[in-house]
């Protein structure tokens, strides 16, 4: 998801998901019932190409739904010129369906709300330069089941999908006075994810977990993306079982 020029840019960061992928989503890893924190360290690959790096934190309140933040770094090139965007946003994920002894799988709802500023040497060297800024919002699902392979590991396997949507205003920087303005302009860009997701969960002793995942995503192009990440999540001493 590199941005090609100032007409279209699609958004650098899925998050962020972006994406909306795991975003320390700790309570698909944590027992029902039980708080906890989590912390994930997510990227994206098209092909053999680093196109985003993110990381978010959050809290699991009672194994059901997670509230959090997360920042990202994504990369690509505007108008021939390297650009970076940089994400803030806030995160949501809620357990509808959760694994246990009588549901066979689990489903979750989640989503996210941030915040986007683009850098790059082609809004510099405007004149006056150009200012870049954007929001954006997704929603999603995953649904998945995990299997025991030991006491203290298993694998998950399913299907995810989603949906965002991004908001860009390119502006003057100390823009002149003039009666005919060619600023602020004005760009919507959405896309649909979905493909399979994958992970192997590894629980400690005290109920923590450390999950190393992948995802396969094809976008509205049917252009493949690897979403790879790392996330543990931490029960809370005050947490009841």
């Amino acid at each position: 998801m590199s941005a090609k020029s100032v007409k279209s840019i699609p958004p650098l960061i899925l998050i962020l998901l972006f994406l909306s992928t795991a975003l320390a989503a700790q309570s698909a890893f944590l027992e029902k019932g039980t708080n906890g924190v989590g912390i994930e360290v997510e990227s994206l690959f098209k092909l053999a190409e680093l196109e985003s790096l993110g990381i978010g934190a959050g809290y699991s309140i009672a194994g059901i739904m997670d509230l959090g933040v997360k920042a990202g770094l994504g990369f690509g090139e505007l108008e021939g010129s390297d650009a970076e965007e940089t994400q803030v946003a806030i995160f949501y994920n809620i357990n509808i369906l959760k694994q246990d002894d009588d549901i066979p799988l689990s489903f979750q709802v989640k989503g996210f709300y941030g915040l986007i500023n683009i850098t790059s040497g082609y809004l510099d060297s405007k004149k006056p330069p150009l200012l870049k800024r954007g929001t954006g919002f997704s929603i999603g699902t995953d649904i998945y089941k995990d299997f025991k392979l030991l006491p203290f590991m298993f694998v998950r396997l399913g299907l995810t999908g989603f949906y965002e949507s991004y908001r860009y205003s390119t502006e003057e920087d100390n823009p002149p006075e003039v009666d005919d303005p060619a600023y602020p302009e004005i760009e919507r860009v959405s896309n649909i994810y979905y493909g399979f997701l994958s992970s192997f969960l590894f629980k400690t002793k005290k109920e923590g977990v450390l999950s190393a995942g992948l995802k396969f995503l094809l976008d509205r192009e049917l252009s493949w993306k690897l979403a790879p990440a790392i996330s543990i999540a931490i029960p809370s001493m005050s947490s009841s079982r």
